[in-house]
């Protein structure tokens, strides 16, 4: 008696996105003379020190999606139980990321005069546009984004048969292997599992 059977596995999609409403203004649209800023509009940071920050991430997609196509087979004659098949599936992992792009500023606050309190300055520097680090935050820092656009192949075969050595104990002759095929192979170790039956 002979059986077999084919098996399409549903291409799988995960998409997961973030982004600022589209009404946010850039720096840009505050007077800020930098040369680049992304589209969409996001402020990824604006701080200053001892007073207030604001900001959010930028736009950004990760989408991955699996196509996997399997077959499997078995074949019962005899005393024999053999079985094989395999399987080839297409990965593509997408990364759209504008992190960094808007870029982030930081502004400290100077000294204060003779007569005056740190509250009095506490937005001068701020308000002159003059950025500076502090406590581990650069002045300026802007950065190229992350974009990668990853594409693999893998497939693997396996081949086993069960001899019936009694009716009560069922052994896989020779031991299974199954094999994997890639951009790196690997195969795992013979195993030898009986099973054993009320009948």
């Amino acid at each position: 008696m002979q059986k077999g059977g084919n098996r399409f596995r549903q291409p799988s999609r995960e998409k997961a996105s973030r982004g600022p409403a589209g009404s946010v203004p850039s720096v840009q649209s505050l007077g800020s003379l930098i040369l680049f800023q992304p589209k969409p509009n996001a402020i990824q940071q604006i701080r200053v020190s001892g007073g207030f920050s604001f900001g959010d991430n930028p736009t950004a997609a990760f989408v991955r999606n699996n196509f996997s196509w399997s077959d499997d087979v078995s074949w019962v004659k005899g005393k024999h139980d053999s079985r094989f098949g395999g399987v080839i599936e297409r990965s593509r992992v997408d990364l759209n990321n504008l992190f960094f792009q808007p870029a982030e500023f930081s502004f400290c606050n100077p000294t204060p005069g003779t007569g005056q309190t740190a509250s009095q300055v506490l937005f001068n520097g701020f308000l002159a546009g003059t950025l500076c680090d502090y406590q581990g935050n650069l002045g300026f820092r802007q950065g190229a984004g992350e974009f990668k656009n990853n594409r693999g192949l893998f497939s693997g075969v396996y081949a086993q048969d069960n001899y019936k050595l009694s009716r009560r104990l069922p052994a896989p002759f020779p031991p299974s292997k199954k094999a994997s095929l890639g951009k790196s192979a690997s195969s795992r170790a013979p195993t030898s599992s009986p099973t054993w039956l009320s009948k």
